[in-house]
């Protein structure tokens, strides 16, 4: 995804969000998404990668009783690599393929599990 890579060592955080499906995600989950993201712009980029996904990554995380999954079918993770050697971090973001092409994936409200088996 050299797109990411130039839009985060650019710091263009249009060009950012713009890599990002935002389909069937809520007003609060992409401003919750949105300022998550917008701290990774405060550092400097060492280097971004690309691999395929953990076999334990969380593809529907809970949170409060509300399930959460993709909105773009995952194939694997981006890693962003900061350039701060004194404060070494790294950022992952599932990135999957939606209508023959690639996007950031965002979380969408899944349907709660049923806990009464109906």
């Amino acid at each position: 995804m050299k797109q990411l890579e130039q839009a985060l060592k650019a710091k263009n955080k249009e060009a950012a969000m713009k890599l990002f499906d935002w389909q069937g995600v809520s007003k609060e989950m992409k401003a919750r998404q949105e300022g998550m993201f917008a701290l990774l712009f405060e550092q400097d980029v060492k280097s971004v990668k690309r691999s395929s996904l953990p076999s334990n990554f969380p593809l529907e995380p809970e949170e409060n009783g509300v399930r959460y999954r993709p909105n773009v079918s995952v194939v694997g993770i981006i890693t962003v690599e900061y350039a701060d050697e004194d404060n070494p971090m790294e950022a992952g973001f599932a990135y999957g393929i939606k209508d023959k092409a690639f996007y950031l994936a965002t979380l969408i409200e899944g349907k709660p599990p049923n806990l009464n088996g109906h």
